[in-house]
């Protein structure tokens, strides 16, 4: 996924996909959060907003530096809630230990 100019990269991790491959995972603030785009859905949800979230984005197994083009990890209201979603979704994640 590429990154939007506007991204600042706050969370830096690395886990092991299918406990072998080194893997990294960023977290990245954005002062929009997407919406849906689906016109079934309500305006508060398929409309782009201008509130912050942050956004997962996960690196290429076995590759480092290189990030996933389409796969995202869904959008979070707060640092917090990321951490919280990404730890969930791999277990084991390494973080750094200061934030980037």
């Amino acid at each position: 996924m590429p990154l939007y100019d506007q991204d600042q990269i706050v969370r830096t991790g690395i886990w092991l996909y299918d406990n072998v491959a080194p893997t990294q995972i960023r977290i990245v603030k954005r002062p929009f959060t997407l919406g849906t785009g689906d016109y079934e859905d309500p305006p508060e949800i398929a409309d782009d907003r201008d509130a912050p979230c942050f956004v997962l984005v996960w690196g290429i197994p076995g590759v480092t530096g290189a990030f996933q083009t389409q796969a995202e990890g869904g959008q979070y209201p707060t640092l917090e809630l990321a951490l919280e979603a990404a730890d969930g979704l791999v277990p084991g994640v390494k973080w750094d230990t200061s934030p980037t």
